[in-house]
């Protein structure tokens, strides 16, 4: 019994503390924490953050000690949510709560909250302005130990960018000596599988200043599109990281700095296009507050490009600094190349909406043949040896900008050009090429022309449709050339090409647009002036014919320059003292029309030494193989002038041959030729043999035993290489041979040849001998010949033919046939 009531006043007593601890717990939970701590909380926090702060419940538990559900902070708007926090606790002290009425939080735990930032070009971030008083500051009482956060979100919408968002958040902060927090982080950027891990460090201070770097080994797509959002240029990258950054706040201002490498750099807009392809590494620092956006970006480029529409120009190999601000940008020291130039450059652009630029260019060794990368493909074929020194500046707007370009190249005497059109390089140039915005000009510039001293001047005013002035001088020998013309609708107009030295007259107009020209005038000059202009291999085909002499030639010609059998032409040529192929003319003329894959040369007349020459030609081009129809006459051509031809190698060619014919067939292909021709020779040497042999020259001497053939005539037809004639006599004083047949050099030989007695032998003759060597000396030599077999191996039949002989002899005497 002692027992039981023993016990029971404990019982009691513990029903009692619990009954008690219950009240009190409810108490706390449902009056006095509400009231005490609520309030005091959101006024504490609206204070530190000059925004409105509200919160759902709060509780009291002794386990879990104060927490809070549904905690909102909103923005500087006072209605939009700026961080949403569904659980929270926190550690007060109840001592200076229940003694003083202090509200001291000493560890505060934030369960999955959500900050909501926005960016707006009007009007800045969506964050309040914060307080520098220390006492405002959350977090900054002297009790808090540690904060806590763990799943938080953030979440970034920037106007034209999209929205940004870091989640899984794990954050702590613990209190150091001085009253310092140290802070650390670690979360995901970017959302789906564009995540990038991110760890961070740092110190807030008493007095609500904040230091902290992160790092991240990639920036994710959104974080790299914010950045560039608050960028004056449009920049876009294809991969940012790794990256370190820094960020500070202090007297109500946040700022950060980022330091990144990035690959893919590009910036486009209105009139330009700039492209990083390599890798480049920046400094940005961007400080963000209430006020105005201001930041410094530095860019360190390699091997970037810049096209700008208005003026046309391309810069590439861009590498160096530049350095964007909200006020411009400039590059103080970049290496690029403009035009097919390499340069340095020092440029700046101040203000963005009305821009303000200034640009030097500068190198004091360019190599020239680098200014031919940029050059049309008409200059494809020029090769540029040597260096020279390269400047240029612009100054002003850029509706305007080109306006004010000016610049020069120095060409210093080590220099040297070589083109397919030039015969020869020209060598040590020399003088100074200035230029503006819409002109260049030169005056004296010198060089080497195959040994001889030429100077040229001119100038090119505009530079999209140019008015082009220049002239050539040397003066050993005297020669001048003047050019005037300008380029329209993509073609040169030639006003005037006009040119003289001691053997050249040039007078020309017309237009020229690759690969076409249309040029009209005239032009009279040698064909060694011509060799000493012309490259070698433009007058490779011709130079085997030897060309010697001079020449004229007067009219128009047009066409593609590539193709010269599609040409049109109208020409008349006429050449002095012409010689070629061993051919000698004192004149030579002729016309020239051409068109349609068609040539016709009529009107050909020529006067040799000795003779002249007249014909036309037709040559069409328009087949598989060009072919040709040919007509021609010769009067009184000395064959003499022809005996030093290679195709004739002879040396005992005499006589003059009239004749008239016409040939066609194709070009190159002299076995395949048709056609037809009548020959006369007078007081030639055709043929020569004894007509005894040692015993004639013994009886009548050898003057009167020879038998020369001095005349001949006939006509000649043929046909694919074969020739063929229905009689072709020779006359001697003696006799005369007839030649009918036909002969192919390839083939079958088909030939009679019949002799009979030159009726001047039976002419009486004071010259015993001679009379005697002819009667005698044809009295067995009258026969026919047949020659068969093959021009290798021919074969022959002699038939004597005396009745012949005595048949003409009648004649003769009785006036017969």
């Amino acid at each position: 019994m002692t027992t039981e009531r023993t016990r029971r006043p404990w019982l009691w007593r513990l029903a009692a503390a619990a009954v008690l601890a219950l009240g009190v717990t409810v108490y706390l939970d449902r009056v006095f924490v509400p009231a005490q701590l609520k309030g005091r909380v959101e006024a504490g926090v609206e204070a530190a953050l000059h925004c409105r702060a509200s919160i759902g419940r709060i509780h009291y538990t002794p386990f879990r000690g104060v927490w809070m559900r549904d905690a909102v902070i909103y923005d500087s708007d006072g209605s939009t949510p700026l961080l949403l926090v569904p659980r929270l606790s926190l550690s007060v002290s109840w001592p200076a709560l229940l003694r003083r009425g202090q509200v001291v939080i000493s560890a505060l735990r934030l369960h999955q909250p959500e900050l909501r930032l926005r960016y707006r070009d009007a009007g800045g971030f969506n964050l309040p302005g914060l307080s520098s008083d220390a006492a405002a500051a959350p977090g900054s009482g002297p009790g808090l130990l540690r904060l806590e956060a763990s799943g938080a979100t953030v979440r970034l919408d920037v106007e034209g960018a999209g929205e940004f968002v870091a989640s899984g958040l794990r954050a702590r902060a613990r209190a150091a000596e001085g009253g310092d927090f140290i802070l650390e982080a670690a979360g995901l950027l970017g959302s789906g599988e564009a995540q990038a891990p991110f760890t961070a460090a740092g110190r807030l201070d008493p007095q609500g200043r904040l230091r902290a770097a992160a790092r991240m080994d990639e920036l994710p797509v959104a974080a790299a599109a914010l950045l560039a959002r608050l960028q004056p240029l449009p920049l876009s990258a294809r991969r940012i990281g790794p990256v370190f950054a820094s960020f500070r706040v202090a007297d109500g201002r946040f700022r950060t700095s980022l330091q990144a490498e990035i690959a893919g750099l590009s910036a486009r807009g209105s009139g330009y296009d700039f492209q990083g392809e390599a890798e480049v590494r920046s400094l940005i620092t961007a400080p963000l507050s209430e006020e105005p956006t201001t930041h410094a970006t530095r860019i360190r480029l390699r091997r970037a490009r810049l096209d700008v529409a208005q003026p046309p120009l391309a810069a590439d190999s861009i590498a160096g600094e530049i350095v964007l601000t909200q006020d411009g940008v400039s590059a103080p020291d970049l290496k690029l190349t403009l035009l097919g130039i390499p340069l340095r450059l020092r440029a700046s652009l101040r203000g963005w909406s009305d821009p303000v630029y200034d640009i030097q260019a500068a190198n004091e060794h360019v190599e020239l043949a680098h200014l031919l990368r940029a050059a049309p493909p008409a200059a494809a074929d020029l090769r540029v040896r040597g260096a020279g020194a390269f400047l240029m500046h612009l100054h002003g707007k850029a509706p305007a900008l080109l306006a004010s370009l000016h610049g020069g190249m120095v060409l210093n005497g080590d220099d040297e050009l070589q083109g397919r059109w030039l015969a020869a390089p020209l060598q040590g140039l020399r003088g100074k090429v200035e230029f503006s915005a819409d002109s260049a000009r030169w005056d004296g510039v010198a060089f080497a022309y195959r040994g001889r001293a030429c100077r040229t001047s001119g100038r090119v005013q505009g530079f999209r449709e140019p008015q082009i002035e220049a002239s050539l001088a040397s003066d050993s020998p005297r020669a001048r050339f003047g050019l005037v013309g300008r380029m329209k609708n993509g073609r040169f107009l030639i006003s005037r090409l006009r040119g003289e030295s001691p053997s050249t007259k040039l007078d020309l107009s017309g237009w020229a647009a690759a690969p076409a020209f249309d040029l009209s005038g005239k032009i009279e000059t040698s064909w060694t002036d011509l060799n000493f202009l012309l490259a070698p291999d433009l007058l490779e085909p011709v130079r085997p014919a030897g060309l010697g002499g001079s020449f004229g030639l007067q009219g128009s010609v047009s066409g593609p320059l590539d193709s010269p059998v599609d040409w049109r032409s109208s020409l008349r040529f006429e050449a002095e003292h012409l010689s070629a192929w061993g051919l000698r003319a004192e004149h030579l003329a002729f016309g020239l029309e051409q068109g349609q894959r068609r040539l016709r040369l009529s009107a050909v007349s020529a006067s040799a030494y000795v003779g002249t020459f007249s014909g036309a030609a037709d040559l069409d081009f328009s087949g598989a193989q060009a072919v040709h129809d040919t007509t021609f006459s010769v009067r009184d051509l000395d064959l003499a002038c022809l005996q030093d031809l290679p195709a004739l190698r002879s040396k005992r060619l005499s006589g003059r041959l009239s004749a008239d014919g016409r040939v066609r067939g194709p070009l190159g292909d002299l076995w395949d030729l048709s056609g037809e021709a009548e020959l006369n020779l007078r007081n030639g040497r055709l043929l020569q043999f004894p007509l005894l042999g040692p015993l004639g020259d013994i009886l009548f001497g050898k003057e009167h035993n020879n038998t020369v053939f001095s005349e001949a005539e006939g006509a000649l037809r043929f046909a694919r290489g074969v020739v063929s004639s229905d009689a072709v006599d020779l006359r001697s004083d003696q006799m005369a041979l007839s030649l009918s047949g036909k002969a192919d050099p390839r083939g079958p030989l088909d030939i009679t040849v019949n002799t009979r007695i030159n009726r001047r032998i039976l002419l009486p003759s004071l010259d015993i001998k001679k009379y005697a060597a002819r009667v005698v000396g044809n009295l067995g030599i009258l026969v026919v010949v047949r020659i068969t077999g093959t021009a290798e191996h021919p074969e022959y039949l002699v038939v004597p033919t005396p009745l012949n002989w005595l048949r003409q002899v009648t004649d003769f005497l009785t006036g017969g046939g």
